[in-house]
């Protein structure tokens, strides 16, 4: 008896560990995005806003006469840029705005222009169903992956396309890259991030790795239990 007592007792102990790693990533996710926000406000309404009106100032002596400026002005609108862009990834309010699906295709297009990776995408359009936490969550999931091609993959090719069969939905990244070089790898932040990301979406995470020819991640996940109904 005091055997089986023990297990039982082992077993609910593991039981309550697991949800409290469960409700510690969970909480860590939300605050870092909460993080993400803040940051992206101070970026956009602080240096942005800041940096618009040296450019602004810089443009009415550039009309004076004053010669050397117009260089130093494109200098500075390119800074300008380069904050933006990173706000919108650090907060991508558009996604709310224009929905997921126009958020991959502008994600797609910016790769591809600024790295020559060529991307494709072919995604259903229940994925817009989901609600916004979650669409917040795949698009995170996305950009990791985008990141991982870009920075270290090697890759002239990746393609992204989600799927609906059922009542699930399908998720598959691929890129033709070297594939994972090690365990370490997987065991990174940001792959990390993406196991989180995918247990908030309550689905079921697959990495296929065919080292120096490519590399593939599958998600399946219940599209009602995650939808805005």
């Amino acid at each position: 008896i005091l055997i089986l007592l023990f297990i039982v007792f082992y077993i609910r102990n593991q039981r309550n560990i697991r949800k409290e790693q469960e409700r510690f990533s969970q909480q860590l996710i939300a605050n870092l995005e909460k993080e993400r926000s803040r940051i992206a406000r101070d970026l956009h309404d602080d240096i942005g806003q800041s940096l618009s009106a040296v450019k602004s100032r810089l443009n009415i002596l550039g009309r004076n006469g004053e010669e050397n400026l117009q260089s130093l002005e494109e200098e500075v609108g390119k800074v300008i840029e380069q904050t933006r862009e990173i706000s919108r990834n650090l907060y991508p309010s558009y996604l709310e705005k224009i929905g997921l699906i126009r958020s991959i295709a502008r994600l797609m297009e910016m790769t591809q222009s600024g790295t020559g990776i060529e991307c494709s995408f072919d995604v259903c359009n229940e994925i817009e169903e989901i609600s916004p936490e979650n669409k917040t969550h795949l698009y995170r999931i996305i950009q990791e992956c985008v990141t991982n091609t870009t920075r270290h993959s090697g890759a002239s090719a990746l393609k992204i396309s989600i799927e609906k069969s059922g009542e699930h939905c399908l998720f598959t990244y691929r890129d033709n890259g070297k594939g994972i070089g090690n365990q370490e790898e997987i065991r990174g932040i940001g792959f990390l991030s993406i196991r989180e990301r995918v247990k908030m979406l309550k689905g079921e995470l697959q990495l296929s790795d065919n080292q120096g020819k490519g590399f593939r991640l599958i998600i399946k996940f219940n599209l009602e239990r995650i939808s805005n109904s």
